[in-house]
């Protein structure tokens, strides 16, 4: 009895050390694929936004999850050395003289705005399924802010993450 009694703390012990170790590396590719979605968007001189937290889907909201997942500092880091970006959520970044016009809003510096989605489903064979808003200035109906909304898979290859494909899975004028 006392054998097992302590093969069991032994193992508990073990997986308190391994556990933390896992987890965190589990979070290192999340700068890379960031990085290689934003890059997949990029165009010279417009100004990059990264909303610092992710959007929780319907279903999440209808399982009652609340509040925001949030990107790891390293990626928000990486993405401000690589892109230069302003790490603001869409109402911070999105500036409007007449909130009751769309048509008066605007993202400074010719902006775009990304909003990742809280991830739905794992990696598989080295691909994540990615959703992300997209907010373009100046680029829909009359000149307003136009919505995007992209439905993408990454690849993790041994160089890094590689956007495989882009489906566009809707698009509306203005800011939301």
């Amino acid at each position: 009895m006392l054998k097992v009694l302590s093969r069991s703390l032994l193992l508990g012990a073990t997986a308190l050390v391994v556990l933390p170790p896992r987890a965190a590396w589990a979070q290192k590719p999340e700068p890379s694929m960031v990085s290689a979605v934003i890059a997949a968007f990029a165009e010279p001189g417009r100004r990059i936004y990264l909303a610092p937290g992710l959007e929780l889907s319907q279903r999440d909201r209808e399982f009652g999850l609340v509040g925001r997942a949030r990107h790891t500092r390293a990626t928000l880091e990486e993405v401000q050395q690589r892109f230069g970006a302003t790490i603001a959520y869409p109402e911070e970044a999105i500036q409007c003289r007449d909130k009751s016009r769309p048509e008066t809003c605007r993202i400074p510096g010719d902006g775009i705005v990304f909003h990742f989605m809280n991830p739905q489903q794992p990696i598989q064979n080295g691909i994540l399924p990615v959703r992300v808003t997209l907010y373009h200035n100046g680029r829909g109906e009359a000149g307003q802010i136009l919505r995007e909304t992209w439905d993408l898979l990454v690849r993790r290859g041994s160089d890094g993450w590689t956007v495989v494909q882009k489906r566009l899975a809707a698009r509306a004028n203005g800011p939301a």
